[in-house]
């Protein structure tokens, strides 16, 4: 178990990510259900919106370039639509139980350490600047399960990352509520934490 001072930081930090998330899910969900509509309207309309003329050589390819017009705004909001359901889904996934795990990583050649909390799904803060929660699948991600506190390191595309894990931290959250929270240096000791991102994704 962490003394009361850092369970006291970290039920805030956890109670600001909570409050962040309800905010997401508050402004997507106009988004979801706006797009949703526009892609029923755009289905109901199509054929409203083109006017199909075959008489010559050139209605025939007007024709053509109005359908394939009406297709391309339709397969955008489709595809927008389906962007904004997943962040939703994700960010519904994340809320009673944003992460499980945090290692605390020093890379080599930088002075600061950087806090990776690990969930089953990624979140950015609304500036876009910083990860609140990484997916556990991202490759920083993946020391958690590799590594005890120790040097460390992982695969990126643009090379290996080499540097120090200065803390390992398991959580049992349930409903924005800090239950149990404990410090390990066993690389196994989290495999039931692995096994439970994998079957919930």
């Amino acid at each position: 178990m962490i003394n009361a001072e850092d369970w006291k930081q970290e039920q805030e930090r956890l109670d600001m990510v909570t409050e962040k998330l309800q905010a997401r899910i508050a402004e997507l969900e106009p988004e979801v259900a706006g797009l949703h509509g526009q892609v029923t309207d755009i289905r109901k309309q199509f054929w409203e919106e083109v006017t199909v003329n075959t008489s010559t050589d050139e209605d025939f390819e007007e024709t053509f370039y109005s359908i394939r017009q009406q297709e391309a705004i339709l397969s955008e909001r489709e595809r927008s639509h389906r962007q904004r359901v997943q962040q939703w889904k994700n960010m519904k996934r994340l809320l009673s139980s944003p992460y499980f795990g945090r290692i605390d990583f020093q890379e080599d050649g930088l002075g600061f350490t950087e806090k990776v909390y690990i969930g089953v799904a990624s979140f950015v803060d609304s500036d876009g600047m910083e990860f609140l929660v990484y997916d556990w699948r991202t490759p920083i991600a993946s020391m958690y399960y590799d590594y005890s506190p120790g040097e460390a390191g992982y695969d990126t595309p643009g090379g290996y990352v080499s540097g120090k894990m200065k803390l390992k931290r398991q959580y049992q959250i349930r409903e924005g509520q800090l239950h149990n929270v404990f410090d390990t240096s066993l690389t196994n000791c989290c495999s039931r934490c692995s096994e439970k991102a994998r079957t919930t994704r």
